[in-house]
This record gives C-alpha cells, sequence and structure tokens, in this order.
C-alpha cells in the first residue's frame, strides 16, 4: 500500500436520511439523492506493485461476537459486493432457519467501474498464460502471485487491526477466473483463509499446473501431517480454542505467495495432535479442524448449452469449447482429488441444476454462506 489508506464511514441511518418530498401533480420534478448503505466503507488501495484496487466493507449492524466477524473476502466486488450484502442481511436474520451467520463482506473490485475488467481480471487471477489456449492479446497474465500478496500480506491484517474480524473464521470466494485464483491461492497459501469457494473454477486456463500445485501442497496434510498453528492472536481477537475458533487464521505479512506453512511430524498413535482436544477421536477432530475447508460447484449447463443460448449465433463454436474446456468434469475430478487430499468432510461439490456459466452466482451465493457458516 502507498501511504495509509482513506476510510469514508456512513453515518448510522444514513440509507433513510433523504428529506421527504410530497408527491404533488403539478410540482416539477424532485431530486432523488443517491442511495448509500450503512456499516460501509470504501477505500481505493495501491499494492506494492502499484495495481489500484477498490475495497468496500460492510459490517454487520449490532456488536461483533467474541472474537470478531465471520469475514467474506468476494473478488469482481462491482458486480458482486451488492449480492453478498443483501444475501447476508436477509438470511442471517434467522440462522436457525437458513444455517447462515451474520459476516462481515469486504469486497476486492478492479479500479473503475466495469463489472469485470477483464483484462485485469486475467493479469491478477493467473499465474502464467493459459496452458492449451492462445495467449491473451494484450499479454495480461501472470500477477496471480502479486495479488494474493496484497490480499494475504497487506490487505486482511490491516482490516484485522482496524475492524472486529475473527483472523480464523474467513472465507475467499471467487467466480469463474476469479474461482481459478481461489484454488491457486489455496495450493500457495493454506492456511491464508478458513475457506475457499470456487465457484465454476476455470480449471481449463492450467489444469494440469494447477493439480500439481494442489496436491504438493495439500497430499499428506489429512492423517496428522497437519499445518502449524499460528501464535495467539492480538487481543481482541479469537483467543485459540476459543468457542468460535475452529482452524488458523489468515496469513500474517511475511508469509509472501508461494511459501507453505511448516508442518509438524504426526502425533503418536492414540493420542491428539497439537491443538487437539484429548486422545482418540476428539484429538482427530480437532486435527481436520486445522485444515482447509473448499466448497466448488459448478451448474449443470456449463459443458454443454443452455436451451436459452441455442438459438443465438454462434452456438456452434460455443458447444465446441466447451466441450473442450471440461467445466463440469474438470471441477467433479478435482473435488474427489481435493477429498483424498484433505478429508471429506472439508470438501463440498455441487452440482447446480439447469445453472449454467453466469446464472450460477445466485444460487452459489446462498450455499457458500451456509458453508463458511459451519
Amino acid at each position: 500500500m502507498s501511504g495509509p489508506p482513506t476510510a469514508r464511514p456512513l453515518p448510522p441511518g444514513a440509507a433513510s436520511a433523504a428529506p421527504v418530498t410530497p408527491l404533488a401533480a403539478n410540482a416539477g420534478p424532485a431530486p432523488w439523492p443517491a442511495l448509500t448503505w450503512p456499516g460501509t466503507q470504501v477505500r481505493r488501495l495501491q499494492s506494492a506493485q502499484g495495481a489500484r484496487y477498490q475495497v468496500t466493507v460492510w459490517l454487520p449492524p449490532g456488536d461483533a461476537p467474541p472474537g470478531g466477524f465471520d469475514a467474506l473476502v468476494v473478488l469482481d466486488a462491482n458486480a458482486l459486493f451488492g449480492t453478498f450484502v443483501e444475501a447476508v442481511r436477509r438470511s442471517s436474520r434467522r440462522p436457525d432457519a437458513t444455517g447462515i451467520a451474520p459476516a462481515a463482506v469486504i469486497g476486492i473490485a478492479h479500479e473503475g467501474d466495469a463489472l469485470f475488467a477483464d483484462s485485469l481480471r486475467r493479469r491478477d487471477y493467473t499465474a502464467g498464460p493459459p496452458a492449451n489456449e492462445a495467449p491473451p492479446a494484450d499479454g495480461s497474465a501472470g500477477g496471480a502471485a502479486d495479488f494474493l500478496a496484497f490480499i494475504a500480506d497487506a490487505l486482511m491484517p490491516q482490516l484485522c487491526r482496524e475492524l472486529p474480524l475473527n483472523p480464523a473464521r474467513q472465507t475467499l470466494f471467487g467466480h469463474s477466473l476469479a474461482g481459478h485464483f481461489v484454488l491457486q491461492a489455496l495450493a500457495a497459501r493454506p492456511q491464508a483463509f478458513r475457506t475457499w469457494a470456487a465457484i465454476s473454477p476455470s480449471i481449463w486456463w492450467d489444469e494440469a499446473g494447477l493439480r500439481a500445485a494442489l496436491q504438493a501442497a495439500l497430499a499428506g496434510e489429512r492423517g496428522g501431517d497437519l499445518p502449524q498453528r499460528r501464535a495467539a492472536p492480538e487481543p481482541g481477537m479469537a483467543p485459540p480454542g476459543g468457542a468460535r475458533r475452529r482452524g488458523s487464521g489468515p496469513g500474517e505479512a511475511g508469509e509472501r505467495g508461494g511459501d507453505l506453512p511448516q508442518r509438524r511430524a504426526a502425533p503418536e498413535p492414540g493420542t491428539a495432535p497439537p491443538g487437539g482436544s484429548g486422545p482418540g477421536e476428539a484429538g482427530e477432530r480437532g486435527g481436520l479442524d486445522a485444515l482447509p475447508r473448499v466448497f466448488l460447484a459448478v451448474g449443470e449447463w456449463e459443458e454443454a448449452v443452455p436451451p436459452w443460448q441455442r438459438q443465438h449465433p454462434g452456438y456452434e463454436q460455443l458447444v465446441a469449447r466447451r466441450a473442450q474446456r471440461r467445466m463440469v468434469a474438470s471441477a467433479r475430478e478435482l473435488a474427489a482429488d481435493l477429498a483424498r487430499w484433505l478429508d471429506a468432510s472439508r470438501v463440498a461439490f455441487r452440482l447446480f441444476p439447469e445453472e449454467d456459466h453466469a446464472s450460477i452466482l445466485m444460487v452459489a451465493v446462498q450455499r457458500t454462506l451456509r458453508f463458511a457458516s459451519m
């Protein structure tokens, strides 16, 4: 970051503070003030490499629980920040009915007003050009390590210092190419987030490289060879072994993209791993809770073409491209591998019927919120 960012918190009730204007049949047009959301802050930040981002934060109303709010870090926030905030506001009113707990929403968007900044997405969400397709004409690819360092080493530690966020219960969410980035980040920094949500991930971009990186990082995590737990957090954060702590927190500054946490030796048979609650099954459960949790989802129509698209020009080319990219098969196969490398209880795969690559988002947001709340 270049210098301390400036926050602009909105006052409580700002969304309802517009003046009351009486309706009159013969009156001229009245002004319509811009709508704002209570509890939001917007900052424009710059990474160490000079990349610029707009970061928008929303906190649930009321006091934070012990340890702080769960946090959802949402990529492509120009398109998805409002969707997540509304989903959390609506669904967390009745956690007993929805399974969704209150959580802070942290949106990361590329600078500008575009919903999806294609060139910048390729720059930040990939580790290099696609393996089996032509590289982008503008050369925009390969900045994923820098982007991950911005999130894990700069942004999230600063937000955890300033806001009541629980460092042990944070989720990274990405869709499409951003979902591919989520999986790359999982391979590079498996302890940076507790939960990883990759929706319709573009595994095809470099499937062999992604699989090799994930296997190298995660295979062996199960069965006692667990990542090292972090030191006790600063005052105000979740205490080790606290009621809301399930695993370890996000990466702190100094843990650069690509460096993996140290592993520790497997415990003696029948004993609890360090941080576990006791011998036998309880200790094993404590060890599993230190592992990353992964939510993978894809739409039924992503390997074909949905009925509503079949009358549009270019149908045959779309069919061929989707058959080559194998969105459904690759996601299902990778989910099975992740369940072996981690544990079946840490991985969820969902194939959403009657959904396509674009339409899946509204369904996937709700399911991600529930998975992150567990």
